[in-house]
């Protein structure tokens, strides 16, 4: 009589025990669902609220600095013309963007050192910039006045982007 009450209260350990490791699983399972969706979603939230917007007006940005720089035209005063409107009607107004970008969405930079210095760089940069205009020294650029363009903020956000848009594309299966 005994034998059978053994081998039924092994039956209702090893149901209990069989509901306890599915129950731990499954939740283990949940959790790590959520803090993937968490993860996926900071990540959409980084890309779409800061680092594209911001690399794309930075690419703008070494776009028509190139036209500036490399930019030819039969008439000298044209041309010095030409750049002298795009400083005030593009390049500040780029600026001015590229700066909302960042007071509204620093917080989903998570950045180090390198990259917060780089930020602060350009803010120092596009304040004395707003200045001068401000002042009406429009032939003066803050290069002279000590506070150059961060040349290594285009290429360390291109960098921070692309890494975060692939981890974002691994982590939906597109690429593996």
């Amino acid at each position: 009589m005994t034998e059978p009450i053994v081998t039924a209260l092994a039956a209702v350990a090893g149901f209990l025990g069989k509901s306890a490791w599915d129950l731990y699983w499954k939740r283990k399972e949940q959790r790590e669902y959520v803090i993937r969706q968490k993860r996926l979603d900071f990540l959409e939230r980084q890309l779409s609220e800061f680092y594209w917007p911001l690399y794309l007006h930075l690419q703008k940005n070494n776009v028509v600095w190139e036209h500036l720089v490399n930019g030819r035209a039969n008439d000298p005063l044209i041309k010095a013309r030409v750049d002298l409107q795009l400083y005030s009607s593009f390049f500040l107004p780029n600026h001015e963007e590229i700066l909302k970008i960042i007071e509204a969405n620093i917080h989903l930079a998570q950045a180090d050192y390198e990259l917060e210095s780089l930020l602060l760089r350009f803010i120092r940069h596009v304040s004395i910039f707003r200045a001068l205009r401000q002042v009406e020294l429009h032939n003066i650029d803050p290069i002279a006045l000590g506070e150059p363009w961060p040349d290594e903020l285009f290429p360390a956000i291109e960098k921070r982007t692309k890494m975060l848009q692939r981890e974002f594309d691994r982590e939906l299966g597109r690429i593996s």
